[in-house]
């Protein structure tokens, strides 16, 4: 698999012993769906020195082997060398693991060894050659290693934000925007190192959600635009970190569990303004705009006030949502069991005009596996109790001023990402 971890294993298996260990350890590694970067791999005539740096700095984590011909090799101490410095530049977020086979230890070092201060990293010991320790040590290392499956990214938003910079960006390019966005400065050639300390500086820079985190966002747009493949993929990132840039993670997290205690979908209503408002709440709360987690519609309030245009409309904007357009209601509540049973949220944004507790009901008692989100720009804890008794009220109320501002911000921000305004402008563009 393309997207599988990588190990690179430096070694000198020379002895007997220690060729069975690696042997064995690559070939676990790959049954546990690892792609191992190891230099039996190595096709004839692949100049050895470029391979070795390309498979150092692509690396997920890495594995040394240190025996006696490791320690007389000419290519171990180059290699533990370029591995310490990701490791010690990634503060520890790089997985490496060193191997002390038998009979080799710290004092046993070579002074070409010494300035490397393997003691510093994650050791472990061989004590001896028997089958049953080099298999207890094989499954140390391997379920060490499998941490690497989630250092990666904490939440689908930093897992595509590094597949943006990973990806769809130039390797200088990408150290660049580190420089002005004040991230940290990875060495040449560790991509993926860099692409993940860039997002997740973007994501948690310690700067007040609103205008700062906007103009910080904004400031490295232009570069942007230059380094990454395609004219779409800044704007894409905008889109992303967005959602941090304005909603206040305190308030993000206000959001309840998405059923009571008797297994029913809740309901819950606030007070806005801009028709993007519940989306960025939303794609906040979740860290994720992926359709495996979180699925939205939305019912704007200009449906006139006929009960069956309304309820036709809902049905409409959920089979967009969950299925296809112009699904019947039978395969659209299939699709809501379906993807509750998933734990995929699915919320309908429901404009309050016109609306009262009967039609809200029938909503509700029509699609029991939909949550339900009031706004309107007029919307209170009361009135929306009114409407639906029961319903949470998220706060702090959104503030008029602030809410047009982070509009503006979201807009101009697309604009220098290069999105034409008009379409910057659009409450669909998500």
């Amino acid at each position: 698999m393309l997207d599988s971890p990588q190990v690179f294993i430096s070694h000198s298996a020379k002895e007997p012993e220690t060729m069975v260990f690696c042997c064995d350890l690559e070939s676990h590694l790959i049954q546990r769906e690892f792609r191992v970067l190891y230099d039996q791999n190595l096709e004839t005539g692949q100049a050895w020195r470029a391979v070795l740096d390309e498979w150092i700095w692509r690396c997920d984590g890495a594995v040394i082997v240190l025996s006696a011909a490791a320690l007389n090799s000419s290519y171990v101490p180059y290699e533990a060398t370029l591995l310490r410095q990701r490791w010690k530049s990634s503060a520890g977020d790089f997985k490496l693991v060193v191997v002390w086979t038998p009979g080799i230890y710290e004092t046993s070092l070579p002074s070409n060894f010494l300035p490397v201060q393997l003691a510093e990293i994650q050791c472990t010991s061989l004590i001896d050659w028997t089958p049953n320790t080099m298999t207890a040590k094989r499954e140390e290392i391997v379920l060490e290693l499998e941490k690497v499956r989630g250092r990666e990214a904490r939440h689908p938003i930093e897992r595509e934000l590094i597949q943006k910079f990973l990806y769809r960006a130039d390797a200088q390019g990408l150290r660049d925007l580190a420089k002005v966005y004040g991230a940290p400065v990875m060495p040449e050639g560790a991509l993926r190192d860099q692409a993940v300390a860039l997002a997740r500086h973007l994501l948690d820079v310690e700067l007040v959600p609103g205008d700062e985190r906007f103009d910080n966002l904004r400031s490295g747009l232009p570069l942007m635009r230059n380094v990454m493949m395609d004219g779409s993929d800044a704007q894409k990132v905008v889109k992303l970190l967005a959602p941090f840039c304005w909603v206040d993670p305190e308030a993000a997290v206000q959001l309840p569990k998405v059923t009571d205690d008797e297994g029913n979908r809740r309901s819950f209503a606030w007070r806005r303004e801009w028709p993007l408002a519940e989306r960025m709440y939303l794609y906040r709360t979740y860290c994720s705009q992926s359709v495996d987690t979180i699925r939205i519609a939305t019912v704007t309030n200009g449906w006139g006030g006929d009960v069956n245009e309304l309820l036709g409309h809902v049905q409409s904007q959920l089979a967009k949502a969950v299925a296809y357009p112009g699904a019947p209601d039978s395969i659209i509540l299939e699709r809501l069991k379906k993807l509750a049973s998933k734990g995929v949220a699915v919320y309908l944004l429901l404009g309050c005009k016109a609306l009262d507790t009967a039609i809200a009901e029938q909503i509700r008692s029509r699609w029991r596996d939909v949550c339900l989100f009031l706004f309107d720009e007029k919307l209170t804890r009361d009135s929306a109790k009114a409407i639906l008794p029961g319903v949470f009220y998220l706060t702090p109320e959104l503030e008029s001023d602030v809410e047009r501002h982070a509009r503006m911000q979201w807009i101009d921000c697309l604009e220098e990402a290069g999105a034409d305004r008009t379409d910057a402008e659009r409450d669909d563009i998500f």
